[in-house]
Protein backbone atom coordinates (compact mmCIF):
# COMPACT_ATOMS: atom_id res chain seq x y z
CA UNK A 1 0.00 0.00 0.00
CA UNK A 2 1.33 3.42 -0.97
CA UNK A 3 1.72 5.84 1.92
CA UNK A 4 -0.29 9.04 1.49
CA UNK A 5 1.82 12.10 0.88
CA UNK A 6 0.42 15.03 2.90
CA UNK A 7 2.11 17.51 0.59
CA UNK A 8 0.06 16.27 -2.35
CA UNK A 9 -3.17 16.88 -0.43
CA UNK A 10 -2.15 20.43 0.46
CA UNK A 11 -1.20 21.25 -3.13
CA UNK A 12 -4.43 19.74 -4.42
CA UNK A 13 -6.55 21.87 -2.08
CA UNK A 14 -4.56 25.06 -2.47
CA UNK A 15 -6.82 27.68 -4.16
CA UNK A 16 -4.13 28.67 -6.64
CA UNK A 17 -6.42 30.45 -9.12
CA UNK A 18 -8.06 32.56 -6.42
CA UNK A 19 -4.79 33.47 -4.73
CA UNK A 20 -3.17 34.32 -8.06
CA UNK A 21 -5.94 36.74 -9.01
CA UNK A 22 -5.90 38.39 -5.57
CA UNK A 23 -2.12 38.73 -5.72
CA UNK A 24 -2.24 40.39 -9.14
CA UNK A 25 -4.90 42.84 -7.95
CA UNK A 26 -2.78 43.86 -4.96
CA UNK A 27 0.32 44.25 -7.13
CA UNK A 28 -1.55 46.42 -9.62
CA UNK A 29 -2.70 48.65 -6.75
CA UNK A 30 0.72 48.98 -5.15
CA UNK A 31 2.74 49.57 -8.31
CA UNK A 32 1.32 52.39 -10.42
CA UNK A 33 3.65 51.46 -13.28
CA UNK A 34 1.75 48.20 -13.67
CA UNK A 35 -1.61 49.97 -13.61
CA UNK A 36 -0.60 52.19 -16.53
CA UNK A 37 0.19 49.15 -18.67
CA UNK A 38 -2.81 46.93 -17.86
CA UNK A 39 -5.78 49.29 -17.31
CA UNK A 40 -8.58 49.32 -19.87
CA UNK A 41 -7.62 52.24 -22.10
CA UNK A 42 -9.85 52.47 -25.15
CA UNK A 43 -7.33 54.37 -27.25
CA UNK A 44 -4.53 51.96 -26.37
CA UNK A 45 -6.71 48.95 -27.18
CA UNK A 46 -7.65 50.48 -30.51
CA UNK A 47 -3.92 50.79 -31.23
CA UNK A 48 -3.41 47.05 -30.69
CA UNK A 49 -2.85 46.62 -26.93
CA UNK A 50 -5.58 44.00 -26.70
CA UNK A 51 -4.24 42.39 -23.50
CA UNK A 52 -5.90 45.27 -21.65
CA UNK A 53 -9.29 43.66 -22.34
CA UNK A 54 -8.34 40.98 -19.80
CA UNK A 55 -5.72 42.61 -17.59
CA UNK A 56 -7.94 45.61 -16.72
CA UNK A 57 -9.81 43.54 -14.13
CA UNK A 58 -6.79 43.65 -11.83
CA UNK A 59 -6.93 47.47 -11.64
CA UNK A 60 -8.89 49.27 -8.88
CA UNK A 61 -9.49 52.96 -8.34
CA UNK A 62 -9.48 53.25 -4.55
CA UNK A 63 -9.07 51.12 -1.43
CA UNK A 64 -12.80 50.54 -0.91
CA UNK A 65 -13.17 49.40 -4.52
CA UNK A 66 -10.27 46.98 -4.03
CA UNK A 67 -11.48 45.70 -0.65
CA UNK A 68 -15.02 44.91 -1.79
CA UNK A 69 -13.82 43.08 -4.88
CA UNK A 70 -11.09 41.12 -3.11
CA UNK A 71 -13.56 40.00 -0.47
CA UNK A 72 -16.28 38.99 -2.93
CA UNK A 73 -14.01 37.20 -5.38
CA UNK A 74 -11.87 35.71 -2.60
CA UNK A 75 -14.85 34.05 -0.90
CA UNK A 76 -16.37 32.87 -4.19
CA UNK A 77 -13.06 31.52 -5.45
CA UNK A 78 -12.32 29.68 -2.22
CA UNK A 79 -15.73 28.00 -2.33
CA UNK A 80 -15.31 26.99 -5.97
CA UNK A 81 -11.83 25.55 -5.50
CA UNK A 82 -12.53 23.97 -2.09
CA UNK A 83 -15.63 22.19 -3.41
CA UNK A 84 -13.87 21.21 -6.61
CA UNK A 85 -16.30 22.81 -9.02
CA UNK A 86 -14.69 22.34 -12.46
CA UNK A 87 -13.45 24.72 -15.16
CA UNK A 88 -12.68 27.64 -12.83
CA UNK A 89 -9.65 28.77 -14.82
CA UNK A 90 -11.67 28.72 -18.03
CA UNK A 91 -14.46 30.62 -16.28
CA UNK A 92 -12.11 33.40 -15.15
CA UNK A 93 -10.58 33.75 -18.60
CA UNK A 94 -13.90 33.76 -20.46
CA UNK A 95 -15.57 36.22 -18.09
CA UNK A 96 -12.60 38.59 -18.21
CA UNK A 97 -12.40 38.51 -22.01
CA UNK A 98 -16.17 38.77 -22.49
CA UNK A 99 -16.51 41.80 -20.21
CA UNK A 100 -13.65 43.55 -21.98
CA UNK A 101 -15.15 42.90 -25.41
CA UNK A 102 -18.69 43.87 -24.36
CA UNK A 103 -17.50 47.17 -22.89
CA UNK A 104 -15.35 47.88 -25.94
CA UNK A 105 -18.18 47.33 -28.42
CA UNK A 106 -21.20 48.53 -26.44
CA UNK A 107 -19.78 51.28 -24.22
CA UNK A 108 -17.95 53.25 -26.84
CA UNK A 109 -17.97 56.39 -24.68
CA UNK A 110 -16.01 54.70 -21.88
CA UNK A 111 -12.34 55.65 -22.05
CA UNK A 112 -11.11 53.75 -18.98
CA UNK A 113 -12.35 50.72 -17.03
CA UNK A 114 -11.07 48.54 -14.23
CA UNK A 115 -12.22 46.29 -11.42
CA UNK A 116 -12.85 42.69 -10.46
CA UNK A 117 -16.56 43.04 -9.69
CA UNK A 118 -17.76 41.45 -12.94
CA UNK A 119 -15.56 38.42 -12.36
CA UNK A 120 -16.59 38.28 -8.70
CA UNK A 121 -20.27 38.44 -9.63
CA UNK A 122 -19.89 35.69 -12.22
CA UNK A 123 -17.96 33.50 -9.78
CA UNK A 124 -20.72 33.83 -7.16
CA UNK A 125 -23.33 32.82 -9.72
CA UNK A 126 -21.12 29.95 -10.86
CA UNK A 127 -20.78 28.24 -7.47
CA UNK A 128 -24.44 28.98 -6.73
CA UNK A 129 -25.52 27.18 -9.92
CA UNK A 130 -23.45 24.12 -8.98
CA UNK A 131 -24.75 24.33 -5.41
CA UNK A 132 -28.33 23.83 -6.62
CA UNK A 133 -27.47 20.15 -7.10
CA UNK A 134 -26.04 19.58 -3.62
CA UNK A 135 -27.49 19.22 -0.11
CA UNK A 136 -30.75 20.91 0.84
CA UNK A 137 -29.25 23.60 3.09
CA UNK A 138 -26.61 24.54 0.52
CA UNK A 139 -29.28 24.66 -2.20
CA UNK A 140 -31.31 27.14 -0.16
CA UNK A 141 -28.27 29.36 0.39
CA UNK A 142 -27.43 29.25 -3.32
CA UNK A 143 -31.00 30.10 -4.33
CA UNK A 144 -30.94 33.12 -2.03
CA UNK A 145 -27.64 34.23 -3.54
CA UNK A 146 -28.89 33.88 -7.11
CA UNK A 147 -32.02 35.87 -6.30
CA UNK A 148 -30.15 38.55 -4.33
CA UNK A 149 -27.40 39.15 -6.90
CA UNK A 150 -29.93 39.16 -9.75
CA UNK A 151 -32.00 41.77 -7.90
CA UNK A 152 -28.91 43.85 -7.22
CA UNK A 153 -27.94 43.87 -10.91
CA UNK A 154 -31.44 44.97 -11.90
CA UNK A 155 -31.40 47.79 -9.34
CA UNK A 156 -27.95 48.85 -10.55
CA UNK A 157 -29.31 49.27 -14.07
CA UNK A 158 -32.31 51.21 -12.75
CA UNK A 159 -30.46 53.45 -10.28
CA UNK A 160 -27.10 53.62 -12.03
CA UNK A 161 -25.25 53.09 -8.75
CA UNK A 162 -24.16 50.32 -6.40
CA UNK A 163 -26.20 49.32 -3.37
CA UNK A 164 -22.99 48.87 -1.37
CA UNK A 165 -21.83 51.76 0.83
CA UNK A 166 -18.49 53.36 -0.03
CA UNK A 167 -16.42 55.28 2.49
CA UNK A 168 -14.93 58.57 1.34
CA UNK A 169 -15.07 59.97 -2.18
CA UNK A 170 -16.21 57.61 -4.91
CA UNK A 171 -13.72 57.95 -7.75
CA UNK A 172 -15.44 55.68 -10.28
CA UNK A 173 -18.79 54.87 -11.84
CA UNK A 174 -20.32 51.43 -11.50
CA UNK A 175 -20.83 49.42 -14.71
CA UNK A 176 -23.80 47.04 -14.30
CA UNK A 177 -23.16 45.69 -17.80
CA UNK A 178 -19.99 44.01 -16.54
CA UNK A 179 -21.93 42.27 -13.75
CA UNK A 180 -24.61 41.10 -16.19
CA UNK A 181 -21.98 39.83 -18.63
CA UNK A 182 -20.15 37.93 -15.90
CA UNK A 183 -23.40 36.31 -14.78
CA UNK A 184 -24.38 35.24 -18.30
CA UNK A 185 -20.95 33.76 -19.02
CA UNK A 186 -21.07 31.92 -15.68
CA UNK A 187 -24.41 30.36 -16.61
CA UNK A 188 -23.11 29.27 -20.03
CA UNK A 189 -19.92 27.74 -18.59
CA UNK A 190 -21.94 26.00 -15.88
CA UNK A 191 -24.45 24.59 -18.39
CA UNK A 192 -21.77 23.28 -20.73
CA UNK A 193 -19.68 22.00 -17.83
CA UNK A 194 -22.58 20.13 -16.29
CA UNK A 195 -23.44 18.48 -19.59
CA UNK A 196 -19.83 17.41 -19.99
CA UNK A 197 -19.77 16.02 -16.46
CA UNK A 198 -22.92 14.04 -17.22
CA UNK A 199 -21.27 12.48 -20.26
CA UNK A 200 -18.15 11.64 -18.26
CA UNK A 201 -20.24 10.02 -15.51
CA UNK A 202 -22.25 8.03 -18.04
CA UNK A 203 -19.09 6.72 -19.66
CA UNK A 204 -17.66 5.77 -16.27
CA UNK A 205 -20.80 3.85 -15.32
CA UNK A 206 -20.96 1.81 -18.55
CA UNK A 207 -20.26 -1.89 -18.03
CA UNK A 208 -17.35 -3.35 -19.89
CA UNK A 209 -18.44 -4.30 -23.40
CA UNK A 210 -17.76 -7.97 -24.11
CA UNK A 211 -17.47 -8.86 -27.72
CA UNK A 212 -19.41 -11.96 -28.67
CA UNK A 213 -17.36 -14.85 -29.97
CA UNK A 214 -18.61 -16.98 -32.85
CA UNK A 215 -17.59 -20.64 -32.60
CA UNK A 216 -17.42 -22.40 -35.93
CA UNK A 217 -17.39 -26.16 -35.81
CA UNK A 218 -15.88 -28.18 -38.60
Amino acid sequence: MEKNNPNRIIIHRMPLVTLSVLFLCVCATIFSQITAVIIYDRNAISCGEIWRLISCHFVHFNNAHLAYNLLAFGIAGLIIENKGYPYFKSLCFLISLSIGLVIFYFRTNMAFYGGLSGLACGSIFYFAFWGLYETKHWRIICLILIFSISLEIILEFVNGSSLLPYLGTKTFTIVPLSHLTGSIVAFIVFTLGREKQKLINQEAQKPWEVKSLTIVST
